[in-house]
């Protein structure tokens, strides 16, 4: 116990931080996780129903992914280097 009353305030502010990315990369996997499952399930039910699914594609371009990640990681860099 002793260690912990030493320094306990940078003790505490390690594990804040710790605590605080798991729960920022848990929410990103969480919420890429749901995403593709609802949208899988869209999918199947287009699919069901007999809908042509390449409709769906014919507007979005190949390099879309790779842009979103760019302006993610431009909003989130400043994140990043302060830890």
């Amino acid at each position: 116990m002793e260690i912990f009353q030493e320094g306990s305030e940078s003790v505490t502010g390690m594990f804040v931080g710790l605590v605080t990315m798991v729960l920022f990369f848990a929410a990103i996997i969480l919420s890429v996780y749901f995403y593709l499952r609802a949208r899988n399930r869209e999918r199947l039910a287009l699919i069901e129903k007999g809908v042509d699914v390449t409709e769906l594609f014919k507007g979005r371009k190949p390099q879309s992914l790779f842009k979103q990640g760019m302006i993610f990681m431009l909003i989130f860099r400043d994140y990043f280097t302060l830890q």
